[in-house]
């Protein structure tokens, strides 16, 4: 018989990432990788789906936010009618780690929007970047595919 007095503690689910969106996502990566390009860049989605990784992006950030909470903030704010795009850029694949499901690291975004630099960097206070400032894309973001009031800013987590 139980006492009522004692109430076992839930157990904290632990999440893990999703080992097939990681290989989707590296190979996007390595695609990029493979032109020798700049840094690859890769889509919300590619980069936010299935990341469990709280090392993979703000992982400096006390208290911890984790990926799931960057995804949803950055979702909303593409969803607005003024951006026309986020992009995360990949500062380091992990591929070398023993932890096949360590997820690549990113410490910038990029918003393409038509609002100012002040107004993004309100959009993005929740998640405390250190900077928000006025950005060059590398070549994998033609300024063609840009609609023409659009500008690029980067947000960077040290």
């Amino acid at each position: 018989m139980t006492s009522m007095w004692f109430k076992p503690k839930p157990q904290l689910e632990v999440k893990t990432s999703d080992a097939s969106l990681r290989r989707h996502l590296m190979d996007k990566i390595k695609q990029q990788q493979i032109k020798n390009e700049a840094a690859p860049v890769v889509s919300l989605d590619d980069f936010f789906k299935g990341n469990e990784d709280y090392g993979s992006i703000g992982c400096n950030l006390t208290p911890a936010i984790g990926p799931q909470i960057f995804y949803e903030q950055l979702k909303a704010l593409r969803s607005r009618p003024d951006v026309q795009d986020i992009l995360v850029q990949i500062s380091n694949t992990n591929e070398d780690d023993p932890d096949s499901l360590m997820w690549p690291f990113s410490d910038q975004i990029y918003i393409l929007t038509s609002a100012s630099g002040e107004e993004v960097a309100k959009w993005l206070a929740p998640l405390r970047p250190d900077e928000v400032e006025p950005a060059h894309i590398n070549a994998r973001v033609r300024t063609s595919d840009l609609e023409s009031d659009v500008e690029i800013y980067r947000a960077w987590w040290d």
